[in-house]
């Protein structure tokens, strides 16, 4: 007598028995506008720092300001340090030269992608090391080296992530006004990072719109670069006193940074009203309409970077008192 087998339903995918279930994560995107903004810092980094020999001045501030952005914890040296022992591990200490290019590409090469899952699958925090693709060119000894570096800096974006979240969730809700740039969400760091650099490369000779376009191109979205320099030349001459921006390294947010993060928040979520009562605040009306079609262009801008910028209630007297203080004890 034949007996007829019932048909196995299978609730989840089934899988080799020696492959975790859990290991099964998307491939890496092939194009870097793909990946989300925390890997495109990472990558950029990694990139600027695959150089052999001298760096010229543009290269070295846009790496050093695309590491501070990275660096928006109170532990500063321990964050460059663990910034270090990635580019160290990834870039020297591997079984053969990983096929990392020097240059601005929005493709990723087959080894970016083993740094990148790495990345990513360190972030869920369910995989063994010897799980991450970079194990197949790193001995254990590097490779927990570089684990120890990536979870340090992933650790302290994961409370900034959750945050964001927070304010996905509850569209209505402003963030609350913040006096340091360390409480700042990561879209936010790279754009006021980005400012500092134009204002860094008008005091110190380099090229200001060239560096701010050379680092918006490695985070896949060059135009923004063009429009971050246009804003600043504009309002520069049309500030009612001189523009106050800090250098890239200062963890103080000064009025004039806040209101330009005012402006590109404020029209990012609609509110044209507020937008153009703040607009017409701070700046002469004839200069008004040339920066507010700049800042749509930079809205649409931000928005290729992975998110808009949070909605605040800046407490300008606050931040205005913080100045008066500096400058008095200066």
């Amino acid at each position: 007598m034949t007996v007829k087998r019932r048909p196995q339903l299978y609730l989840v995918p089934t899988t080799n028995s020696k492959t975790p279930l859990h290991s099964q994560m998307p491939p890496c995107p092939a194009h870097l506008q793909a990946l989300s903004l925390e890997c495109r810092l990472l990558l950029a980094i990694l990139r600027l720092s695959n150089t052999d020999g001298a760096k010229p001045a543009l290269s070295l501030n846009v790496l050093n300001t695309l590491g501070q952005v990275m660096d928006c914890g109170p532990h500063r040296t321990r964050t460059l340090a663990a910034l270090s022992t990635i580019n160290q591990t990834v870039l020297v200490q591997t079984h053969r030269r990983l096929e990392i290019p020097d240059t601005v590409s929005n493709d990723i090469s087959s080894d970016e992608a083993l740094y990148i899952d790495s990345i990513r699958r360190l972030s869920k925090g369910t995989w063994a090391k010897d799980e991450l693709p970079l194990s197949t060119v790193m001995s254990d000894q590097n490779l927990a080296r570089f684990c120890q570096a990536a979870e340090h800096i992933l650790g302290i974006h994961s409370m900034s992530r959750l945050r964001h979240r927070a304010i996905l969730r509850d569209a209505s809700a402003a963030e609350p006004t913040v006096l340091s740039s360390q409480q700042l969400e990561l879209t936010e760091s790279v754009i006021l990072a980005l400012m500092r650099l134009w204002v860094r490369g008008s005091l110190t000779g380099f090229n200001s719109s060239a560096a701010v376009r050379f680092a918006s191109a490695h985070l896949g979205v060059e135009r923004l670069g063009n429009i971050i320099s246009a804003i600043m030349q504009r309002v520069g001459t049309s500030s009612h006193s001189q523009l106050d921006v800090r250098c890239v390294c200062s963890s103080e947010i000064t009025p004039d940074e806040a209101h330009m993060l005012t402006l590109m928040s404020t029209l990012g979520h609609g509110e044209l009203p507020a937008y153009r009562d703040h607009l017409l605040k701070w700046l002469d009306p004839q200069w008004a309409n040339a920066v507010f079609i700049q800042t749509s262009d930079a809205v649409l801008a931000i928005g290729e970077l992975g998110s808009m910028l949070p909605r605040r209630q800046w407490s300008f007297e606050d931040l205005d008192s913080r100045r008066q203080q500096r400058d008095t004890s200066a």
